[in-house]
């Protein structure tokens, strides 16, 4: 909740929510309700957690509208069919904190979208809808460190202030990831670089040229062909989806209706 006598940000731009984290945090707060035996208190622990994360967030800013963004199951997202060098996401391994989790974390996906505009799609990562939705008119809100390959508007979430992201800023973002992969997620990168080694090919460098670097470095790891190969492989598993193409757009027809639909309001 904001504290008493704080300022409200405003904005005139569409909030667009990476509302995954709020399954996550629910699910971390029925955990700890349960084993602190205080869970009997509500009649829906889930819910009343729910409510109080979203109103965490709308309290935060008077926006123009919020969209919240939700993810398909991961292996039936795209990435999971163009991965060759390693199972997408293969390394994670879950497990629930108490019976009746994955219930929950549907009942807050089913409780935002029958309460607030939202989308999913099996697909699409959240991330994805945030990246392919983000334009002038709309700010990204996000825990995830992998949005910062977004240009444009981005709200703080730690220290509550909004600041914009350029698109050569974000290109060098994607390019780090390019090399570091994401372990996480099960993405190699290019084995052997470390941080110190990723700030000595890309520091001070014209992002025009910045791809050139990152593909010659695939090409000297691996070879010609696979070195290739692991460039594309590793770019259609980190870049997010972006808006291009008639058939694209086509597509996904009913999520930039629904954003349209706001900003005109």
């Amino acid at each position: 909740m904001m504290a008493p006598g704080k300022k409200v940000l405003t904005t005139d731009k569409v909030g667009l929510i990476d509302a995954d984290f709020l399954k996550y945090l629910v699910i971390h707060d029925v955990g700890k309700s349960i084993k602190e035996k205080t869970a009997y208190l509500y009649e829906d622990p889930a819910i009343h957690f729910l409510k109080e994360r979203i109103a965490n967030i709308t309290n935060r800013f008077e926006a123009k509208g919020l969209i919240f963004l939700f993810s398909g199951p991961s292996q039936k997202t795209f990435r999971a069919s163009i991965a060759f060098d390693k199972k997408y996401k293969g390394k994670r391994d879950y497990t629930e904190l108490y019976e009746g989790q994955e219930e929950d974390k549907a009942k807050v996906i089913g409780y935002v979208k029958n309460r607030y505009p939202s989308l999913i799609f099996n697909d699409l990562e959240a991330d994805d809808l945030v990246c392919m939705l983000q334009d002038k008119d709309t700010f990204v809100f996000s825990k995830d460190k992998d949005l910062k390959q977004i240009p444009g508007t981005h709200y703080h979430i730690m220290d509550e202030y909004f600041y914009n992201i350029s698109n050569e800023e974000g290109f060098e973002f994607l390019m780090r990831q390019m090399i570091e992969g994401d372990s996480v997620d099960n993405i190699t990168g290019i084995k052997g670089i470390g941080p110190v080694g990723i700030n000595q090919l890309l520091t001070n460098q014209q992002v025009k040229t910045m791809h050139h670097i990152v593909l010659n470095k695939f090409v000297e790891k691996m070879g010609l062909w696979n070195g290739i190969d692991a460039f594309c492989e590793t770019w259609n598993l980190v870049r997010l989806r972006n808006t291009r193409g008639d058939y694209f757009i086509s597509k996904y027809k009913s999520a930039f209706d629904l954003l349209r639909m706001i900003k005109n309001q």
